[in-house]
Protein backbone atom coordinates (compact mmCIF):
# COMPACT_ATOMS: atom_id res chain seq x y z
CA UNK A 1 0.00 0.00 0.00
CA UNK A 2 1.59 3.00 -1.21
CA UNK A 3 -0.12 4.83 1.55
CA UNK A 4 1.55 4.02 4.40
CA UNK A 5 4.77 3.35 2.85
CA UNK A 6 5.44 7.40 1.98
CA UNK A 7 5.38 6.51 -1.91
CA UNK A 8 4.12 9.37 -4.09
CA UNK A 9 4.77 9.29 -7.44
CA UNK A 10 1.75 11.07 -8.90
CA UNK A 11 3.04 14.93 -8.96
CA UNK A 12 1.10 18.02 -9.79
CA UNK A 13 2.50 19.94 -12.73
CA UNK A 14 2.35 23.40 -10.95
CA UNK A 15 3.81 22.77 -7.71
CA UNK A 16 5.11 19.96 -5.59
CA UNK A 17 2.75 18.50 -4.61
CA UNK A 18 2.44 14.60 -4.66
CA UNK A 19 0.17 12.32 -4.00
CA UNK A 20 0.57 8.45 -3.78
CA UNK A 21 -3.04 7.73 -5.62
CA UNK A 22 -3.80 9.14 -8.84
CA UNK A 23 -7.37 10.24 -7.83
CA UNK A 24 -5.68 12.17 -5.19
CA UNK A 25 -4.27 14.42 -7.97
CA UNK A 26 -7.63 15.36 -9.18
CA UNK A 27 -8.79 17.70 -6.78
CA UNK A 28 -5.73 19.10 -6.20
CA UNK A 29 -5.23 20.30 -10.06
CA UNK A 30 -9.43 21.76 -9.89
CA UNK A 31 -7.89 23.68 -7.39
CA UNK A 32 -5.06 24.91 -9.28
CA UNK A 33 -7.18 25.47 -12.14
CA UNK A 34 -9.91 27.51 -10.23
CA UNK A 35 -6.94 29.67 -8.76
CA UNK A 36 -4.78 30.60 -11.75
CA UNK A 37 -7.51 30.70 -13.63
CA UNK A 38 -8.78 34.37 -12.39
CA UNK A 39 -12.05 32.94 -12.13
CA UNK A 40 -13.57 34.20 -8.80
CA UNK A 41 -16.99 32.59 -8.59
CA UNK A 42 -17.55 33.88 -4.88
CA UNK A 43 -18.52 37.67 -4.24
CA UNK A 44 -19.28 39.22 -1.21
CA UNK A 45 -22.50 40.23 -0.54
CA UNK A 46 -20.84 43.41 1.56
CA UNK A 47 -18.24 44.90 -0.79
CA UNK A 48 -16.31 43.92 -3.57
CA UNK A 49 -13.88 40.87 -2.80
CA UNK A 50 -14.32 37.73 -5.33
CA UNK A 51 -12.72 34.72 -3.97
CA UNK A 52 -11.47 31.35 -6.07
CA UNK A 53 -12.91 29.34 -3.22
CA UNK A 54 -16.25 29.05 -1.55
CA UNK A 55 -14.24 29.05 2.13
CA UNK A 56 -11.77 32.07 1.68
CA UNK A 57 -15.00 34.06 0.84
CA UNK A 58 -16.76 33.09 4.28
CA UNK A 59 -13.18 33.71 5.99
CA UNK A 60 -13.06 37.07 4.78
CA UNK A 61 -16.37 37.69 5.33
CA UNK A 62 -15.95 36.38 8.72
CA UNK A 63 -13.12 39.03 9.61
CA UNK A 64 -13.74 41.80 7.84
CA UNK A 65 -17.85 42.34 7.77
CA UNK A 66 -18.46 40.78 11.46
CA UNK A 67 -16.32 42.90 13.00
CA UNK A 68 -15.44 39.44 15.08
CA UNK A 69 -12.03 39.84 16.91
CA UNK A 70 -10.84 36.59 17.82
CA UNK A 71 -7.61 37.44 19.20
CA UNK A 72 -7.54 39.83 22.52
CA UNK A 73 -4.82 41.28 24.28
CA UNK A 74 -4.06 39.86 27.63
CA UNK A 75 -2.82 42.99 29.17
CA UNK A 76 -4.94 44.67 32.04
CA UNK A 77 -6.83 47.76 30.69
CA UNK A 78 -5.71 47.65 27.14
CA UNK A 79 -9.24 46.19 25.22
CA UNK A 80 -7.34 45.56 21.56
CA UNK A 81 -8.57 42.78 19.68
CA UNK A 82 -7.26 41.30 16.78
CA UNK A 83 -8.58 39.67 13.65
CA UNK A 84 -5.54 37.72 13.11
CA UNK A 85 -3.36 36.25 15.74
CA UNK A 86 -0.14 37.67 13.78
CA UNK A 87 -1.38 41.50 14.32
CA UNK A 88 -1.89 40.62 18.00
CA UNK A 89 1.83 39.50 18.40
CA UNK A 90 2.58 42.49 16.85
CA UNK A 91 0.65 44.65 19.31
CA UNK A 92 2.17 42.92 22.43
CA UNK A 93 5.37 44.37 21.15
CA UNK A 94 4.37 47.40 22.34
CA UNK A 95 3.83 46.34 25.80
CA UNK A 96 6.87 44.66 26.32
CA UNK A 97 9.10 47.07 24.09
CA UNK A 98 10.52 43.69 22.36
CA UNK A 99 11.72 44.01 19.38
CA UNK A 100 12.03 41.07 16.78
CA UNK A 101 15.72 39.53 16.00
CA UNK A 102 16.62 40.32 12.03
CA UNK A 103 15.41 37.61 10.49
CA UNK A 104 11.97 37.21 11.93
CA UNK A 105 10.90 40.83 11.52
CA UNK A 106 7.52 39.99 10.87
CA UNK A 107 5.87 37.14 12.91
CA UNK A 108 5.71 35.19 9.52
CA UNK A 109 8.97 34.65 7.39
CA UNK A 110 8.81 35.92 4.01
CA UNK A 111 10.00 34.03 0.78
CA UNK A 112 13.61 35.36 1.00
CA UNK A 113 14.18 35.17 4.73
CA UNK A 114 12.71 31.18 4.36
CA UNK A 115 15.20 30.03 1.25
CA UNK A 116 18.18 32.43 3.06
CA UNK A 117 17.18 30.03 6.21
CA UNK A 118 17.09 26.73 4.26
CA UNK A 119 20.11 27.27 1.94
CA UNK A 120 22.43 27.79 5.31
CA UNK A 121 20.91 25.28 7.61
CA UNK A 122 22.39 22.47 5.57
CA UNK A 123 19.04 20.92 5.23
CA UNK A 124 19.04 19.48 1.56
CA UNK A 125 15.42 18.01 1.41
CA UNK A 126 14.80 18.10 -2.69
CA UNK A 127 16.42 15.08 -4.08
CA UNK A 128 17.17 14.30 -7.64
CA UNK A 129 15.32 11.51 -8.68
CA UNK A 130 18.13 10.57 -11.43
CA UNK A 131 21.50 10.60 -9.22
CA UNK A 132 22.54 11.90 -5.87
CA UNK A 133 21.98 15.82 -6.01
CA UNK A 134 20.20 17.47 -3.21
CA UNK A 135 19.04 21.23 -2.95
CA UNK A 136 17.47 23.74 -0.27
CA UNK A 137 14.95 24.47 -2.99
CA UNK A 138 12.72 23.26 -5.44
CA UNK A 139 13.99 25.83 -8.07
CA UNK A 140 17.26 24.08 -7.68
CA UNK A 141 16.26 20.83 -8.46
CA UNK A 142 14.48 22.09 -11.58
CA UNK A 143 17.62 24.21 -12.98
CA UNK A 144 19.50 20.91 -11.97
CA UNK A 145 17.59 18.35 -14.13
CA UNK A 146 18.13 20.51 -17.76
CA UNK A 147 21.54 18.79 -16.96
CA UNK A 148 20.19 15.79 -17.42
CA UNK A 149 18.04 16.97 -20.03
CA UNK A 150 21.00 18.45 -21.86
CA UNK A 151 22.65 15.30 -21.61
CA UNK A 152 20.14 13.14 -23.62
CA UNK A 153 19.78 16.39 -26.24
CA UNK A 154 23.65 16.25 -26.47
CA UNK A 155 23.53 12.25 -27.04
CA UNK A 156 20.59 12.98 -29.67
CA UNK A 157 22.93 15.74 -31.29
CA UNK A 158 26.05 13.26 -31.93
CA UNK A 159 24.27 10.43 -33.56
CA UNK A 160 22.46 12.53 -36.43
Amino acid sequence: MRIHSGDRPFTCQKCDYRAAQKISIMPHMIVHAKIHSGDRPFTCEKCDYRAAQKISKEIFSFIIHTGNRLFTCDVEGCDYRAAHKHHLTQHRRKHTGERPSVLTQRTRMSSSEYFYNAIHSGDRPFTCRKCDYRAAQTISITRHMRVHALRITDTIDMSS
